[in-house]
């Protein structure tokens, strides 16, 4: 599994496993900032728009190891069901439909 993230998209993508040669069949939008692309049944990467708003794991194919790589990579922390960026205050949840919190500043 591995992640990559473009700070002027503010969007990551996540790998979660080897892209096939036949590439990605279908994407299923799971609202408007996470879809899943599948090879046939299989989930083989997730999209994530507006990361630094937060992000969501419910529902995410291996939430627990994207939320893993998303906290090694993008120093986010869990804030209940949400990951949010590690400045960011657990006062008050992400803005709905978001989740894991946007990334530390590197």
């Amino acid at each position: 599994m591995r992640l990559t993230y473009d700070t002027e998209a503010d969007a990551a993508y996540i790998y979660l496993r080897p892209m096939p040669a036949t590439g990605v069949d279908h994407t299923v939008a799971l609202d408007t900032d996470r879809m899943v692309d599948y090879a046939g049944d299989e989930p083989v990467g997730v999209e994530l728009l507006n990361v630094s708003l937060g992000v969501n794991l419910d529902g995410l194919p291996r939430s627990v190891e994207v939320e893993d790589l998303l906290r090694d990579q993008l120093g986010m922390r869990r804030a209940d069901r949400y990951l949010l960026p590690a400045n960011q205050s657990t006062s008050a949840e992400p803005a709905s439909g978001h989740g894991l919190g946007a990334p530390a500043a590197r």
